[in-house]
């Protein structure tokens, strides 16, 4: 499964999910991006690739 966690989420939780494709909202250069814009940012990716991508946020 496909994760993008958001801003607020602490970078260290990807560790916990170890069988998992985990990528960070600054690492995708999405820095400042409304989370209401963040799924279709993703869908827009997701388009070149076959895979769903779910947003973790507010995680704590």
């Amino acid at each position: 499964m496909r994760l993008l966690l958001d801003e607020s989420v602490p970078v260290k939780f990807r560790r916990a999910l170890p069988n998992h494709d985990v990528r960070t909202v600054v690492e995708m250069g999405w820095s400042g991006v409304n989370n209401g814009k963040l799924p279709a940012l993703e869908r827009a990716l997701s388009s070149m690739k076959p895979q769903s991508c779910t947003l973790v946020s507010g995680v704590a």
